[in-house]
């Protein structure tokens, strides 16, 4: 169950992310957003399953996120968080397919619950989907290897047997071809490792067996097998033009969807006669790299992407290796949105493209090492999201483990500044008020902050404690007022915060080695 996480406060959107990693679910968040407007972005080039949102964000709040996401995927789920005051929105969510809602603050009981009740959901439906599969027995399995076999030999070997020997040899195990007019389309799985490591080897292979029958079913049962990349390779001999073969295909793309609950991206070879079908095959293939400069799923014609004629990566690579250089990280992401954008506009050959790939990827990984190590987090699992950048289904998806890197510097940087800043106030609040009976819980409630944390994060700022400074400043006055005027030690007590002379007195000595009356003795001028 793959996951998306939309809340705008940082803070709980990433205790929630730490939540869920805990719960051991059969799953993980592979998302999150700050908004509305930011999920629906990663939405186009990331598959979830799942979303929690906040209601009440800026741009685009949860229930405007979830109208947009109702239309154009409905059969993601989804779960509102709600604040006591949020509750007529989160009633309306219910009616925009969300799942449930959850009351902030959030228990992790509550969540661990909720998301397994989904979870055991989600499994039900796999299995039944699945048993629906092994039930119709698409093909007895000898045969169906036999079959796949032979299409996959006398397609990708570049030595084709005579026409007539072919047409014999697949005729004797069922496979009815003719001589010429073939199309092959190569159909692709999206997030497929996401995909196989969420349904296990054995179910992985059933769910290969039940795409393989509804791409039969919707072909006319055109001969298909899967190549040594699991892409599934079929023989379409229809007589159609271009409009009809993209109506087919999408029919397939949307049938997957429905059924299956995966995404394919399907690429189109010209029409071959059996002699050609291993360059049909070539042909079918390396159109999909189309895919790596697209938002989703492709249904591309090779025909189409022989026409362009731009093999300039260069520029691109150029563009990469300048970030290197660049110091802010938000400079950092939006060049890299710009970058894709531009790829996405530049009409490379699919020759250019297969070459950036082997570029592009040597480039992320020395990003990625670049700004984790200014991130200065020696523990950051650079395999898992190594896997990603070689896998992924777009530039933009493969780039998304720097960016996410990005995000935490800047995260940490504006964190930075706002920790300064307050840090700033405080004090500036103990120097103006200093001879008031001010406290920690007073403080706090005028910077508008828990006060736990308000102390850690100013001795983490200043080295020293809030009390620590008070007592510092309060100090810093009383020996003004001792060596400067004739005020008794009780009225300067008072007059810098203290009700108590005694207790002033005290703490004056253990902070300055001397009691009030010695300090004025020693340091008067005679």
């Amino acid at each position: 169950m793959r996951i998306m996480i939309v809340e705008d406060e940082d803070l709980l959107r990433e205790g929630l992310v730490k939540m869920i990693g805990r719960m051991g679910l059969n799953g993980s968040v592979v998302a999150v957003a700050g908004n509305g407007e930011e999920a629906l972005e990663q939405l186009s080039h990331i598959g979830v399953d799942l979303i929690i949102t906040d209601i009440r964000m800026p741009k685009k709040d949860g229930l405007q996120l979830l109208e947009e996401v109702m239309q154009s995927n409905p059969a993601i789920r989804s779960i509102v968080l709600s604040g006591y005051d949020d509750f007529e929105y989160a009633k309306r969510a219910l009616q925009l397919n969300c799942k449930d809602y959850i009351l902030k603050p959030i228990m992790y009981h509550d969540l661990r619950e909720l998301l397994g009740k989904i979870e055991v959901e989600f499994t039900a439906m796999q299995k039944k989907m699945l048993e629906e599969v092994k039930l119709k027995g698409i093909l007895n399995q000898n045969q169906y290897l036999i079959r796949h076999e032979f299409l996959r030999t006398f397609i990708q070997l570049d030595k084709v047997q005579q026409v007539e020997t072919i047409l014999t040899e697949a005729e004797n195990i069922g496979i009815h071809l003719k001589a010429s007019g073939y199309s092959l389309f190569a159909i692709q799985i999206e997030e497929k490792l996401e995909t196989k490591s969420k349904y296990g080897k054995s179910d992985w292979t059933l769910m290969k067996y039940a795409l393989h029958n509804i791409v039969e079913e919707l072909t006319g049962y055109a001969p298909c097998y899967y190549d040594e990349q699991e892409v599934l390779v079929v023989l379409y001999g229809g007589a159609m033009d271009e409009e009809q073969i993209h109506a087919l295909c999408s029919r397939i793309v949307s049938k997957s969807r429905e059924l299956l609950k995966i995404a394919v991206s399907i690429g189109i070879s010209d029409t071959h006669d059996l002699r050609q079908l291993s360059n049909g095959y070539q042909e079918a293939t390396r159109v999909l790299k189309v895919r790596l400069i697209s938002d989703s799923h492709v249904i591309h014609f090779y025909s189409h992407a022989s026409r362009n004629t731009n093999h300039a990566i260069k520029p691109y690579m150029d563009q990469l290796a300048e970030l290197f250089d660049l110091e802010q990280a938000d400079t950092v992401i939006e060049r890299l949105k710009q970058w894709y954008e531009g790829l996405k506009q530049a009409e490379l050959t699919l020759e250019a493209i297969a070459a950036m790939e082997k570029e592009v990827i040597i480039v992320f990984h020395s990003l990625l090492r670049h700004f984790v190590k200014e991130l200065g987090d020696q523990e950051y699992d650079l395999g898992g999201e190594f896997g990603i950048m070689a896998s992924a289904d777009s530039f933009y998806a493969r780039m998304n483990p720097l960016i996410k890197v990005l995000k935490e510097i800047s995260s940490d940087s504006k964190k930075g500044k706002i920790e300064n800043r307050t840090s700033e106030q405080v004090m500036k609040y103990i120097r103006e008020h200093y001879s008031e009976n001010i406290t920690l819980t007073s403080i706090s409630e005028y910077i508008y902050m828990n006060s736990a944390y308000l102390s850690v994060m100013f001795k983490k700022k200043t080295g020293k404690s809030i009390i620590e400074y008070l007592t510092e400043v309060r100090m810093g006055e009383a020996k003004k007022q001792l060596l400067h005027t004739d005020l008794k030690t009780y009225q300067i007590a008072e007059m810098v915060g203290y009700n108590d002379a005694a207790y002033f007195s005290t703490l004056f000595k253990k902070y300055c080695g001397a009691s009030p009356q010695e300090y004025r003795t020693i340091n008067t001028p005679r």
